[in-house]
């Protein structure tokens, strides 16, 4: 690919380590972006040596613009890999309160999600700050498990975790439930993916495939939400 295709600016993806970050102070909102600083970033992504050109100019963020800043608030910085972020809302006729014990209590994500088929606590107090799970889940026949770290609990408002903070190129995917009070009574209920940095799994991928695998995520995020009303509603 010529230099010509390529974007005249690139911007590298951004991220750190949970460790020595303060959820009191740290300055971004829950589930959303960091603030760009004027003129964005310019620091170069590490890259495997098999991307090729066309892959590495599908995952680079040109222009990007952070998200209105929304309640609650999150430990980790990161810019989201281009292509792979969604979010999507539901309308549930509950408390938020009671929004929030179901989707804090990851054990039972399994009953909702059409991949993730349960979790087990590992560390802390279970659905606090620092606390940690791992995740199982399943497409067709492969099964695998993730641990997790609960970024952000904070009842009525948001529940987050980030995927493999322990590894050197984690955090992965941050997940991200945010409860509002709704106009009619209830509760909206936003679910946000996110990822920050190619899992290892994905790194092979093609940007088709890469964008395949996001349509299936936005999916099964429709079928989450709409699971867990009927649960929150029964």
């Amino acid at each position: 690919m010529g230099s010509t295709n390529r974007p005249s600016r690139r911007i590298g993806l951004r991220r750190s380590s949970l460790r020595g970050i303060s959820p009191m102070c740290a300055p971004r909102t829950c589930g959303s972006r960091a603030s760009m600083p004027a003129g964005g970033y310019t620091t170069r992504p590490r890259w495997p040596p098999w991307y090729g050109p066309r892959l590495r100019d599908a995952m680079l963020v040109v222009g990007h613009q952070p998200e209105p800043i929304r309640r609650g608030r999150t430990t980790v910085r990161a810019m989201t890999v281009h292509g792979m972020q969604h979010e999507t809302s539901v309308e549930i006729a509950a408390s938020p309160q009671a929004v929030y014990d179901l989707v804090s209590d990851v054990t039972r994500m399994g009953e909702w999600s059409p991949e993730n088929v349960g979790a087990d606590w590992t560390g802390g107090t279970p659905g606090t700050e620092g606390s940690t799970f791992e995740g199982h889940n399943r497409i067709g026949e492969r099964e695998w498990s993730v641990p997790c770290t609960v970024t952000v609990a904070q009842p009525q408002e948001c529940f987050e975790w980030v995927t493999r903070p322990g590894d050197p190129e984690g955090p992965y995917v941050r997940w991200t439930y945010r409860m509002a009070p709704a106009d009619t009574g209830g509760t909206s209920l936003t679910e946000v993916w996110d990822v920050l940095s190619l899992p290892p799994t994905l790194q092979p991928l093609s940007a088709e495939q890469l964008a395949a695998r996001a349509d299936v995520v936005r999916a099964d995020m429709a079928e989450t939400l709409a699971a867990i009303k009927a649960a929150a509603e029964s």
